[in-house]
C-alpha cells in the first residue's frame, strides 16, 4: 500500500523551504531598497556640506580673481574702473546675487561655517533609520543584487521542479 503520510510530510516540506527561499527573497529586496534609500549617516552629512562649502568658495575664487584683474589692469587708476564689488565679486552692472554672497561667505569663512555645522549636526538625534556610509552603499548593493539573483534562481528552480512532479505549491 501507498505511503500518503510519508508523501504528505515530503511535500510539506517543500513547501516550508520554498516559504523560506520566497521570505528570503522579500528580506533580500528590502535591504535593497533600504541601501539604496536611506538617509545619510551623520558623516555622511558632514563631508556633503563640507564638499558644498569647498565648492562654492572655489566658484567665489574664480569671481574674485576675475575682479581683482579687472581693478589690477589700471594700476595708477583704479578708480576708474568703479561697481566692481570685491567682497561679493560681482563684475560692473551685476547686482550680488544670494548666490555670490554666499559664495564669499563660504570663501571668507568656510572653515568656521564648516566647525558650526558639524557641531550642529552632531547635536541632531541619532536617526536609527540612517544607512552605512555612502561611500560603502555600492559594494553592498552589488553583493545584495547577487545574493538576491541566487535566491530566486533558486524559487523558480524549485517552482519548475515542483511542477514537474506535478506538485502545487
Amino acid at each position: 500500500m501507498f505511503d500518503f503520510l510519508s508523501f504528505k510530510k515530503s511535500v510539506q516540506a517543500v513547501q516550508a523551504h520554498v516559504g523560506e527561499v520566497t521570505a528570503n527573497v522579500a528580506k533580500k529586496k528590502q535591504e535593497l531598497e533600504f541601501l539604496r534609500t536611506a538617509p545619510m549617516s551623520k558623516p555622511d552629512l558632514i563631508e556633503h556640506f563640507a564638499g558644498l562649502i569647498d565648492k562654492r568658495a572655489a566658484d567665489y575664487d574664480v569671481a574674485l580673481q576675475f575682479a581683482v584683474n579687472r581693478v589690477a589692469c589700471r594700476p595708477l587708476n583704479a578708480g576708474v574702473v568703479d561697481g566692481v564689488k570685491i567682497i561679493c565679486a560681482a563684475p560692473t552692472n551685476v547686482a550680488p546675487s544670494f548666490e555670490s554672497i554666499e559664495n564669499s561667505m563660504m570663501a571668507l569663512f568656510g572653515e568656521e561655517i564648516k566647525t558650526a555645522i558639524n557641531k550642529r549636526i552632531n547635536a541632531l538625534p541619532n536617526d536609527k533609520k540612517s544607512g552605512p556610509r555612502i561611500s560603502e552603499r555600492p559594494a553592498m548593493i552589488e553583493k545584495a543584487e547577487r545574493e538576491l539573483a541566487a535566491l530566486e534562481k533558486e524559487l523558480d528552480a524549485l517552482r519548475t521542479q515542483a511542477a514537474q512532479a506535478g506538485i502545487t505549491l
